[in-house]
């Protein structure tokens, strides 16, 4: 804590305060990747995978049998508003990234 007359931030504060908003600067503002990674990669270096929610998923289910509408196609279902990509999270990663893996603990 700074005694009375002190600066709150000294100079080794401000230049890691500097340092972060550079990093921040340099990355993509999309994916979070550095930016020089865009300038030799493609698309096609990216892979997509799916997280699913579950309990998102049935809470949808739920919904549509309390319209009573079972629909057969995605844009019939769309029509009667029913989100078939609810609790779905899109990813990309490339090869050398792999697949994410979330390792958090659960609560």
């Amino acid at each position: 804590m700074p005694k009375l007359g002190e600066p709150a931030w000294d100079y080794v504060d401000r230049a890691i305060i500097n340092a972060w908003g550079e990093l921040c600067e340099q990355r993509c503002p999309d994916c979070g990747r550095p930016l020089y990674l865009h300038k030799t990669q493609t698309p096609a270096d990216y892979h997509v995978a799916t997280l699913t929610c579950p309990a998102a998923q049935q809470l949808d289910i739920f919904k549509a049998r309390e319209t009573r509408r079972n629909q057969p196609t995605y844009e019939k279902a769309r029509q009667v508003g029913r989100n078939l990509d609810a609790g779905v999270t899109y990813l990309t990663f490339t090869q050398s990234e792999g697949v994410p893996v979330f390792d958090w603990p659960l609560p």
